[in-house]
């Protein structure tokens, strides 16, 4: 689900108002556990950050950082993401995937025809 997981995350963050809506419905209908007002929270950060980090969100021991690629009309088309058993993840290796991800990203993007308003890094 597009609420669990750092990928889902970060393409729910840039999904639009009607769209998002209809996966929250979704959330509430399957998790009597899903917080709106908690998911928006951190969706506003993934989309201020550039990127989503989860931990045993979607699967138990597994971790995930991911960033948005963003396509010629400035819209997110899909992430990029790099996953792995959490027991193998320090906070150094998070630092660097999420670095990694985002250049990623950022590279697919030019070659997808994006380019950031000037002034403005991806996104």
């Amino acid at each position: 689900p597009l609420w669990a997981g750092a990928s889902g995350k970060v393409l729910l963050a840039h999904m639009d108002e009607s769209g998002r809506e209809r996966v929250f419905q979704e959330a509430l209908a399957v998790s009597a556990n899903f917080r709106p007002d908690r998911l928006t929270a951190q969706l506003e950060d993934i989309k201020r950050q550039g990127y989503a980090v989860s931990h045993g969100e979607r699967e138990l021991g597994a971790s995930a950082v991911a960033a948005p690629i963003w396509n010629a009309d400035r819209h997110v088309e899909a992430a990029v993401t790099i996953s792995g058993p959490t027991a193998r993840w320090t906070a150094e290796d998070v630092d660097l995937f999420v670095r990694l991800v985002r250049e990623g990203a950022a590279e697919i993007s030019r070659q997808l025809g994006y380019q950031p308003q000037s002034g403005r890094a991806f996104g």
